[in-house]
């Protein structure tokens, strides 16, 4: 059910280049790039610093990043990276247009700061819990529109399924663990350090 992936070559923590950097595969920066980056897939983990463009088809950031972001999928890790000022700064302070919110408390406040003027928040779940503040002052000052939205019918959910299947989407996936280990699968969701889903594999 799960596609293996080929391992990423990894710029090691402690290790500086300087220079552009291209790779026809995927790379994971652990250390620093005082150049561009441009691969097909790019993971900069919480201890990189990258002083320059990345460029690629999906990026995961999870440290920083001091250039443009290009990417047809870009995944920002709340728990280690500034959303609201990421995107300030990527968008040149516009803000973005629509932020779909299935979080709740913990992501309000950042999903609200990334919002440009007359934006849209949709909010479609409560995970983190379903009471949040607002600054009404911003809320009216900056036009947004907050809208409330299920996650989708029966139909939509086979169309994604449908979509998994054919390898057209993949899920970020944290950790797979058997199921004879299930409670370390539950612990690691308690810690709220996975970053993707956990996975118990059933056979």
């Amino acid at each position: 059910m799960f596609a293996s992936k080929a391992k990423p070559t990894v710029i090691a923590e402690g290790l500086r280049i300087i220079g552009n950097v291209s790779a026809d595969g995927a790379i994971q920066v652990n250390g620093q790039i005082d150049g561009d980056l441009n691969c097909t897939s790019i993971t900069v983990s919480p201890s990189a610093l990258i002083n320059g463009a990345v460029k690629a088809q999906r990026v995961v950031i999870n440290g920083k990043v001091e250039g443009p972001i290009n990417g047809a999928d870009v995944v920002l890790n709340r728990n280690e990276v500034d959303i609201a000022r990421t995107i300030r700064e990527q968008t040149n302070k516009r803000g973005v247009d629509v932020v779909v919110d299935n979080v709740g408390k913990d992501t309000w406040e950042q999903s609200l700061r990334a919002l440009g003027r007359r934006g849209r928040l949709v909010t479609c779940g409560a995970t983190s819990g379903p009471v949040v503040e607002t600054d009404v002052r911003r809320l009216f000052w900056n036009q947004w529109s907050i809208l409330g939205s299920t996650m989708g019918n029966d139909a939509e959910f086979d169309a994604v399924i449908a979509e998994l299947w054919a390898g057209r989407l993949m899920p970020p996936v944290d950790s797979v663990h058997a199921l004879a280990d299930g409670r370390a699968a539950f612990e690691r969701l308690a810690s709220g350090e996975q970053f993707g889903k956990v996975v118990i594999r059933v056979s």
